[in-house]
Order: C-alpha cells, then sequence, then structure tokens
C-alpha cells in the first residue's frame, strides 16, 4: 500500500519470546480466538487495501486496539509514546525487537522524535523493505521484482541464461566483496576496494525464497550489498557463507 513507503520501523532496544507471546494470547482468548482472528483478519485486508495514510493510520489503532484487549496489554502507542502524532504500532510478539511508526504528518522527523526517546535506529519502510525503485536502479526492472546479484557460473558472461528470459537482468560488478577464483561452492566475502564482476537479476520473492531452500544453498544466508551499473550504485541482495 502507498502509505506503508512512509512509515518507519523503529528498534525497541528489547526482546520478546514469540512462542511466550502465542501462548499468551491464546490463554486471554479463550473459546473467543476464533472470533477475534476474524476480526484482526479484515482488518489486515482493510489495511493492505488502504492508500491513504489518514484512514491507514486509524485502521492501525483499531488492529492494536483489539490486540491490546485479547492479550490485557496496555498499546505500545498509549505505554510509551502517547505524544507521538501518528501511530506506532506493535510488531512480532507485541511490544519486541520492532515497531512501525507512522507519523500523521509526511514531512515529521520521526527519527528526531525517537531519538528523544534514546531510540536510535529507525529505518525507513521504503529503504528497508525497498518498495520503490532505488535511486539509480536499472531500467526496466518492476519495483516488486528484488535484485539479486549472481556471480560464478551463473554470473559470468558465457553462461546458459535461458532461464533468465522473463526476468530483467544486467551485468554488473560487486563492490568491495571478493570471490578467490569464483570456484563453484565459494560465496563472496567482504573485501574492501575490490570489485567482483556478475549479474543483476530481479526476481520475485517466491522465488528468491526458492533459492534460500536450495540444497546448494545450505549454511548461505542473505544479506545486502552494492553493485554498480554504469557508474550508479545499486543496493542488491547477495549469499554469504553463514560465517561470513
Amino acid at each position: 500500500p502507498e502509505w506503508l513507503a512512509g512509515a518507519s520501523l523503529v528498534h525497541l532496544g528489547r526482546k520478546q519470546d514469540s512462542r511466550a507471546g502465542i501462548a499468551g494470547y491464546r490463554k486471554q482468548a479463550g473459546t473467543e480466538l476464533a472470533r477475534f482472528v476474524a476480526v484482526a483478519d479484515e482488518l489486515t485486508d482493510a489495511i493492505l487495501r488502504c492508500s491513504q495514510r489518514g484512514a491507514a493510520a486509524e485502521l492501525l489503532r483499531r488492529h492494536e486496539a483489539l490486540i491490546g484487549y485479547v492479550t490485557h496489554q496496555v498499546p505500545l502507542g498509549r505505554e510509551r509514546f502517547a505524544d507521538f502524532p501518528g501511530v506506532v504500532k506493535s510488531l512480532g510478539a507485541w511490544g519486541g525487537d520492532f515497531a512501525l511508526a507512522l507519523a500523521a504528518d509526511e514531512g515529521y522527523d520521526v527519527a528526531t522524535y525517537f531519538a528523544g526517546h534514546d531510540l536510535d535506529t529507525v529505518i525507513a519502510a521504503e529503504t528497508l523493505l525497498m518498495l520503490d525503485s532505488q535511486p539509480g536502479a536499472a531500467a526496466g526492472a518492476d519495483p516488486s521484482l528484488w535484485p539479486i546479484f549472481f556471480y560464478g557460473e551463473l554470473g559470468m558472461p558465457e553462461a546458459d541464461r535461458e532461464w533468465l528470459g522473463a526476468y530483467p537482468n544486467f551485468a554488473v560488478e560487486l563492490l568491495d566483496y571478493g570471490i578467490a577464483g569464483l570456484a563453484p561452492g565459494q560465496a563472496p566475502t567482504v573485501a574492501p576496494g575490490q570489485r567482483t564482476p556478475g549479474l543483476l537479476v530481479y526476481l520475485p520473492p517466491a522465488d528468491v525464497v526458492a533459492l534460500d531452500l536450495h540444497p546448494r544453498g545450505a549454511g548461505y544466508r542473505r544479506r545486502h550489498a552494492f553493485v554498480e551499473l554504469d557508474g550508479r550504485r545499486i543496493r542488491a541482495q547477495i549469499w554469504l557463507n553463514s560465517g561470513g
């Protein structure tokens, strides 16, 4: 939804146990759980369909109030951020790692507000979730697709790329990472100043998850890095060894 691009993710500096959170709401909801879930689902669908910031904020408040009622907890916005000019929505196990903040005024400085509460990790949802095309993004790439950097055999110019026919793909260089010999099974490692040739491919999220599950991907994890295309820096995802 359009309003999400103007929201922020705020790290709250504390952890919540998701397993305990789930057990807690099931206990509190009792026999009414199915009814509460149905209402929450309706609100979630409405939030996803909503395009206006003000209407989305009201739906988020309703959702937050519902979960607070079901779990017998005070919503985060009322407990810690009652003076925030907008809505603060709990995520995860409700009150855990991150919260979603949506200011009523599009130009409001969300980061400065939370810095006043000693919370310095405030990330624009547009940046974290890559909701829009990146500045200088490759021409022809659908913003809903995820930019992935391929290296080794798949990233070489002579590789058989028939499977890429349906997706935008561009020859690029990975910045500040190196791969010794580009041998099969090797993943990039941090190497400031080095450049590794490869391929930037824009894939649907489902295909990205499939790559995570591929047997040859065992022991690897995704992270963000920058690639260069025609002198422009583009943020992409790469796979690294678990300890890399």
